[in-house]
């Protein structure tokens, strides 16, 4: 097995449209799975069952959120691969100023899907604004205006 390829999920290359989708995606995933673990525990410690500390009903705000952001980053949106990518991880640096428990290694991998996110959304907008306008040959100088004025404007006369 080529360890390039067997590795390219860590930082997957971006080509074309289909590759910056692809890579967009990792950040909805992430964002799903961000928003379906804080639902269950908001929803685990409503019913009593504590499983962290600082989590409760208003959690569901932050369930909302990165759904909104999944939501958005599936239509490829920038600025919410950004925004997913920034709550994560002050999310996690809040975790960890507080004491609360976190795998590091899941850690590491949703934000490496938030970071793929942020790469496949700025680079499916490159890739589908097309290509630059090419300048005009040498030889086919670009057409000028064919329009002409109905009207002549009044000549001044000098005084």
């Amino acid at each position: 097995m080529d360890v390039k390829k067997g590795l390219a999920w860590v930082w997957p290359a971006i080509t074309d449209t289909t590759s910056a989708e692809t890579a967009a995606k990792q950040g909805l995933w992430a964002a799903v799975w961000c928003a379906g673990v804080t639902a269950l525990l908001a929803t685990l410690s409503l019913a009593g069952i504590s499983v962290f500390s600082g989590i409760d009903a208003s959690s569901y705000v932050d369930a909302l959120l990165f759904a909104l952001i999944a939501w958005r980053i599936h239509h490829c949106s920038r600025v919410a691969a950004v925004a997913g990518l920034a709550l994560y991880v002050f999310e996690r640096v809040y975790a960890w100023i507080n004491g609360i428990p976190q795998g590091s290694v899941m850690v590491v991998v949703l934000t490496l899907m938030f970071i793929h996110s942020i790469r496949g959304t700025y680079a499916y907008h490159r890739l589908t604004q097309g290509p630059p306008q090419a300048p005009a040959a040498a030889g086919n100088p670009p057409k000028k205006p064919t329009a002409t004025r109905l009207v002549q404007p009044p000549t001044r006369k000098a005084a």
